[in-house]
């Protein structure tokens, strides 16, 4: 009898569990820990310190992974970010794309858009917000990206770190007009104001 391979509701959404950043799969879940306590553990792999903090990853074969000092370079031709993890699959009719992106102080990715997929942004550590439909947010949490919102992530005076996961018809990227940095940092510290911070 051959086994179906499906994709459940809970597949591919983010969740936090005694420390460790779990991305269940239908496979093998993958895993983030940022505590020296899970190194050596699990199959974590130590991918360097970001912010003080050891970045461990289980889950994923090594060349699917970048290191805090080599990051995968980004494909996009506007972002600064880097990736600890870029790992594509394809379940049925359905890509998905998990990732950890790791951005500098003062930068910022590139304005795009998904036309059939979905994207979620977990923050994992530091300080990170998006422009999001022409609007700036802080991402304290989560952030749900529709498919067709145009968005891109962005810092200002602390680098942060970031799980994501996009899930669709299809992995790509649709690049619209890219905002003006200075711009979003304004926005930003007025919006950090407006919330008391």
């Amino acid at each position: 009898m051959q086994e179906i391979l499906r994709v459940l509701p809970h597949h591919f959404e983010p969740v936090h569990s005694d420390g460790v950043w779990i991305v269940p799969t239908p496979e093998v879940d993958i895993k983030i820990a940022l505590e020296e306590r899970f190194r050596g553990t699990n199959g974590f792999r130590h991918l360097g310190h970001f912010q003080d903090l050891p970045v461990l990853l289980s889950g994923v074969a090594i060349e699917e992974t970048g290191t805090i000092s080599e990051p995968i370079p980004s494909k996009s031709p506007e972002s600064k970010a880097g990736y600890l993890l870029w790992k594509e699959f394809t379940v049925g009719n359905e890509k998905i794309l998990v990732a950890v992106h790791m951005l500098g102080s003062f930068t910022m990715t590139s304005n795009h858009k998904h036309s059939s997929s979905g994207e979620i942004f977990r923050r994992l550590v530091g300080k990170l917000y998006s422009y999001h439909n022409e609007g700036v947010e802080r991402v304290e949490n989560q952030l749900r990206i529709k498919p067709g919102d145009s968005h891109l992530s962005f810092t200002t005076d602390q680098p942060a770190l970031t799980l994501l996961v996009q899930r669709g018809q299809e992995i790509k990227h649709d690049y619209v007009k890219q905002p003006d940095y200075e711009f979003l940092r304004e926005r930003a510290d007025l919006l950090d104001k407006s919330l008391g911070y």
